[in-house]
This record gives structure tokens, C-alpha cells and sequence, in this order.
């Protein structure tokens, strides 16, 4: 009885581990370049602009990359909790929600907001995915207030379409 048992979680576990297992409901299953599906990805590289400002890379399940900024060349070293100091995003895991079309007061913010918010505690709001109009071109506005600016606009679109056809719900900050 005792053998019988041992063969049965032995098939159970190689089963719940097998790809089509892991690709069924509630599992994602990571791409060849790591990021799980429904899932973009953020990591600091160790770029810099002319301006000191780390460029970040944004990967996207299918693998296409977007060079980003987030927060100021300045406030890297910041707590990323605390509101209102221009830093980094927190490391964690977002939601990707509602895109906004512009045009509005800030031309910091170009022309589409992609809300995020965080799944975790933070001091941090009003947190999201834009374009940085100012990367590289002017050391006052260059980065963000803590959103992550993509450096061109071409790859903001290719992100927006990518959003629903990639069916992206979230957001992982990983360093």
C-alpha cells in the first residue's frame, strides 16, 4: 500500500510540473528571455545618460526591450517608499491598468499615461509608464518623477499595442 502511494504522488508531481501543466490556468510560464507571460519587466542596467540618469530596460513577454528611465539621476539612492522625492519606483510587483490619451497640462508627461499601481505597501501614487521627452535633452526634466519614462515615444506605441495583445496585467520592479 505504502509503494502504491509513493508511485501516485511520484505521477502527481511530475504531472503538476510537466509544460502543459504549467501553462494551464493560473500559471505562467516564463519566455525565453524570463519574463513570465502577461508580464513586463523592469531592471536597471548599468547605463547612463550624459546627465548620470541609470537607463532601465523594460522587457515584454515576447522578449522586445524599451530602454526607460525612472526617477532622476539624482534621487537614485533615495527611499523608493517615500512620496514625493522623484525617486525610482519600489521594487514589487504592479498592476498594469488604464491607458490615458493627453494632451494635458504636463508636457513631461507626452501625450499617453499608462496607470500602475502597486500591489504592496507604499507611500508612493500616481505612479505610471510615459514618455520621456526631456532624456538626455535637459538636466532639469531629464528622468521622471518616479514614473518610468520610456526614452522614445515609437516604443510607448509598440508598448500600448503590445498591453492588449500580449494580454500585460502587470509589472515587476526587480532592482
Amino acid at each position: 500500500m505504502i509503494m502504491f502511494r509513493v508511485a501516485l504522488l511520484s505521477a502527481l508531481l511530475l504531472t503538476a510540473s510537466s509544460p502543459a501543466a504549467l501553462a494551464g490556468e493560473g500559471i505562467s510560464k516564463a519566455g525565453e528571455c524570463g519574463v513570465a507571460s502577461g508580464t513586463l519587466s523592469l531592471k536597471r542596467t548599468s547605463k547612463t545618460n550624459s546627465f548620470g540618469n541609470p537607463v532601465w530596460k523594460l522587457t515584454l513577454p515576447d522578449c522586445q526591450t524599451f530602454e526607460a528611465v525612472s526617477g532622476r539621476g539624482t534621487t537614485q539612492d533615495l527611499d523608493r517608499h517615500t512620496a514625493n522625492n522623484e525617486s525610482p519606483l519600489p521594487q514589487g510587483k504592479y498592476s498594469v491598468e488604464t491607458v490615458h490619451r493627453g494632451p494635458w497640462g504636463n508636457p513631461e508627461l507626452g501625450d499617453t499615461f499608462i496607470d500602475v499601481f502597486p500591489l504592496f505597501e507604499t507611500g508612493r501614487t500616481e505612479l505610471g509608464i510615459h514618455h520621456d521627452p526631456s532624456f538626455d535633452k535637459n538636466k532639469t526634466d531629464d528622468g521622471t518623477a518616479g514614473c518610468i519614462g520610456l526614452v522614445n515615444n515609437d516604443d510607448l506605441k509598440k508598448l500600448v499595442k503590445a498591453l492588449d495583445s500580449q494580454n500585460i496585467r502587470s509589472l515587476i520592479v526587480e532592482n
